[in-house]
């Protein structure tokens, strides 16, 4: 049964990845607000239509994540995530 943890994490904008801003590939200030993203990629892709972006995620950031869950993102499969 998974583990729920209470360790602080953000949703990638761009591909719904759980992301430890500790860990973030990179980082995006718009709008006063941080955003934080599993590779340059997602990052390159936020920065070039940032509202696309953050229309799709509202109240979606800072949920909790479950111990030993296995996460590809869809957008680049080589990224893989199974710590929380």
């Amino acid at each position: 049964m998974p583990v729920e943890s209470t360790v602080s994490t953000d949703l990638d904008p761009v591909c719904g990845m759980t992301i430890d801003p500790a860990s973030a590939a990179g980082s995006h200030l718009h709008s006063g607000k941080t955003y934080n993203f599993c590779s340059a990629a997602c990052l390159e892709k936020f920065k070039a239509e940032p509202q696309k972006y953050v229309e799709s995620t509202s109240g979606k950031v800072g949920v909790a994540i479950r111990a030993n869950f296995a996460y590809f993102c869809p957008m680049h499969p080589e990224i893989q995530r199974t710590e929380a």
